[in-house]
Formats: structure tokens, C-alpha cells, sequence
């Protein structure tokens, strides 16, 4: 049972209405589905301030391209001081090359960066608290959800958190079709956000994401390259990354292991962007016509092995690594 969402001050909880939001999208076969969201203020050092969270079944790859524009609805100013009813807003963001995008079909989240600009009245707020709950802590506690049922108005449900095991939590609170990408929230003094509902088993069991798994997650992929490639007008292809095989006699045993394994890990791990357009892998790239080419590497997950990855690139003029994580970078020689 999924319990109207009522306007009285239960708990700081129902302060957070204008923090959520409904996402329509359309499914595999074209059909208009509805899904839930929600917007956060991040309060410590993290690759983005302010974001719309959801499902990555709700918003995934083909909808958060680079010129495509997300749609949602969200609860407004009250209509008058007589009337406790809400407007709804309808509001748009579109994905360009500044917003940031992380989603992951794994843990089923997609996170869109927020701006000022996009005019969100509020955000729940995520603090560096939500690394440190205990999942031993947190079984059997009770938490809300607050969703978009059937793409229905505003609605909460209570339960409790029933076991906790890896990325996932297992809760009994009562969800509905369009509940997917709600928070999962913890019925504590702060209500924290402790994970991003995903889905269930009709009248026994829902699923979710822990939280901290997620926000690790965009920490480790919030790693990328970018370059400019000018092309020489005789140039038909040229090198994006180093291919170790071209020259593997080169090295001995012991360096062909290490440069093989660089190469696995880059064509296992590396997205990569001309002009904003993904491509498919490959070291090198045919091109069309002689100009400036700007290049995107995204990284799945933080490399181990850097190891001459632009040697004989010779039409990479500029490399910006400001937000490059080499963390975990055992080898580097002979990157640039």
C-alpha cells in the first residue's frame, strides 16, 4: 500500500517535496513509461555540486547523449496561501559537453550534474557521513520512500531495511511501477539518503542500490583525457593511442606482459569521443577531412597502466589532464 502524500510537517522529510521529480521516458518497445528522481547538493569534495539522480533503466545511454534534452516534472510554488495544492513545473536540462554524465547499468543509476542555471527549488542534502554508515548498522531499519507510482502524484511508503549485501539493499517498503529511481531514506533525525530504488517482486520484496556504492562508482569514473589532434592535410589516419602490438618484438618478456595487459585494460575500459561523438574502439582513426580534432577519453574505471599510451602520436599538439585520476597508475613510462 502506498500511503497520499499529505502536507503537514511529519518529520524534516516532507520539507524535501520540491527535491524530487517525475522522469517520462520511453521504454524498449516505444511506450510511454513514467519513472521517479531526485535532486542532491553533494557537501564535500566530489565531481559534481548538484544532481538529478535515477535508474539508468529510466534515463540510460541513448537518452543522456550530448544534445539530447531530459524532461521532468517537479513540484512548484503552493498556488495561493488558501490552497495547499502545488503547481507542477514542467522543466528541461539538455546534455551538452559541460554537464557531466555518469550512469551504470550494474547498479542501475544514471547522475546528471545540476546548475544554477537549471533554476531546482531544493536538494536533499548528501554529506561525507553516507561513506561511513556500517551495513551491519543499517539492517532492520526503517526508511521511507517517496515516489512517483504509476506516474501518479507524489506518494510515500515506509518499511524496513531487511538485509544488506554487497552494492544492494533488500527493503519491504510498498513501490509501484514509476516508484523506479526513488530514494531510499532512513528514518532518522537527518533522513539520509542511504540508497536509490531499482525495482521488486509484486508484493513481497524490493531492490535498491546502497548509496555510497554509487557515489563511489562516480568517483573512480570521473577520470578522463582530453586532447586536440591537429591533422595534416596529407594525413588519411592517424594514431589516437598507442597499439603495444605494432612494436611488441621490441620489448622483452618481461615488458610484453606488462604492455599487453595495458593494452587489454585500455580496450576493456576506454570510451572514446571525436567531437563529441562516440566512436567505436580502435587505436587509430580515418579521417574525414583535414582539421582540428578534439578527443575525449572516459575511463569505465581508474587505469593501473599508462605506459606509452600517445607514443607515435604525432598529430597530438595538446593533452589536458586536469581531471585525469592516476591514482592507480602503477606504470607511466613513456606516457607522452
Amino acid at each position: 500500500m502506498v500511503v497520499q502524500l499529505k502536507r503537514m510537517k511529519i518529520f524534516e522529510l516532507f520539507k524535501m517535496e520540491k527535491s524530487m521529480c517525475k522522469i517520462s521516458f520511453e521504454n524498449k518497445k516505444g511506450l510511454e513509461c513514467h519513472g521517479s528522481g531526485f535532486f542532491c547538493e553533494i557537501d564535500f569534495n566530489f565531481p559534481i555540486k548538484y544532481a538529478l539522480f535515477t535508474n539508468n533503466h529510466v534515463l540510460n545511454e541513448l537518452n543522456i547523449e550530448i544534445g539530447k534534452t531530459i524532461q521532468f516534472e517537479c513540484l512548484g510554488f503552493q498556488k495561493s496561501l488558501f490552497n495547499s495544492a502545488y503547481n507542477t513545473v514542467k522543466k528541461e536540462i539538455k546534455i551538452t559537453e559541460k554537464r557531466k554524465v555518469f550512469t551504470n547499468k550494474e547498479l542501475d543509476y544514471t547522475c546528471i550534474e545540476l546548475f544554477k542555471s537549471d533554476g531546482i527549488l531544493d536538494y536533499f542534502k548528501i554529506d561525507s557521513n553516507i561513506f561511513k554508515f556500517d551495513k551491519n548498522d543499517l539492517k532492520d531499519n526503517d526508511i521511507f520512500i517517496l515516489q512517483f507510482p504509476n506516474g501518479n502524484d507524489l506518494s510515500f511508503s515506509y518499511g524496513r531495511i531487511i538485509s544488506l549485501k554487497d552494492n544492494s539493499i533488500l527493503h519491504n517498503a510498498s513501490t509501484e511501477e514509476g516508484s523506479s529511481g526513488s530514494p531510499i531514506i532512513r528514518r532518522n533525525k537527518e533522513n539520509n539518503i542511504i540508497g536509490l530504488h531499482y525495482g521488486g517482486i509484486k508484493n513481497r520484496y524490493n531492490f535498491g542500490t546502497c548509496f555510497n556504492s554509487i557515489l563511489d562508482n562516480i568517483k573512480e569514473k570521473n577520470n578522463e583525457i582530453n586532447c586536440i589532434y591537429i591533422i595534416d592535410k596529407n594525413e588519411n589516419e592517424i594514431n589516437l593511442l598507442h597499439d603495444y602490438n605494432l612494436d611488441i618484438n621490441e620489448w622483452d618478456e618481461h615488458e610484453k606482459k606488462i604492455y599487453l595487459d595495458a593494452n587489454l585494460e585500455l580496450k576493456e575500459n576506454i570510451e572514446i569521443y571525436v567531437n563529441d561523438k562516440k566512436i567505436k574502439f580502435d587505436f587509430k582513426y580515418k579521417v574525414k577531412e583535414s582539421k582540428e580534432l578534439k578527443v575525449k577519453f572516459k575511463f569505465k574505471k581508474l587505469l593501473s597502466n599508462t605506459s606509452f599510451m600517445f607514443y607515435k602520436c604525432s598529430s597530438l599538439k595538446s593533452i589536458d589532464l586536469s581531471s585525469f585520476n592516476t591514482a592507480n597508475v602503477n606504470y607511466m613510462k613513456g606516457m607522452f
